[in-house]
Parts: structure tokens; sequence; C-alpha cells
């Protein structure tokens, strides 16, 4: 729980910082190195997200396939033990 608490104050403080660096680039001042930093953690922090999810969608596929195949393998048995 305290985790969940901790990732999404991080996520509220790193779209904050966003917000801020994006009206500093949008003004053409001159970046600091910790505010490149933000950005690559943010962008790091955005693919990292897009491909859990990916993970999580094959996972659920793969998990309907093997219940498909579960459901079939019993039908079989019970019809051989018929």
């Amino acid at each position: 729980m305290s985790s969940t608490v901790a990732s999404s104050i991080e996520s509220i403080v790193l779209e904050e910082a966003i917000r801020s660096i994006s009206k500093k680039v949008a003004e053409g001042k001159r970046l600091s190195d910790s505010e490149v930093t933000i950005l690559i953690l943010d962008r790091v922090t955005r693919r990292t997200e897009v491909g859990f999810s990916d993970v999580d969608k094959r996972f659920g596929d793969v998990n309907r396939r093997i219940d498909n195949l579960n459901a079939t393998i019993r039908m079989l048995v019970k019809e051989y033990h018929r």
C-alpha cells in the first residue's frame, strides 16, 4: 500500500516538474543538466509503462489460451471415462 502511495506521489511530482520544464522550453530558456535528466526519466518511465502494459496483455492472452486448453482437456477426459 505504501509503495503505491509513494509511486503516485512520485508520479505527481514528476508531472509537475515536466510542466515546469516544458514552460521553460516554450520560453526558449536553457535547461540545466538536472532538468534534462528529468525529461529523460519521464520518457523512460512512459516507455516502461507501455512495455508493462503490453506484457500484461500478452499474459492475459496466454492465460486465456491455457484456460481454453484446460477446458478442452477436461471435456476429453470426461468423454473418455463415459
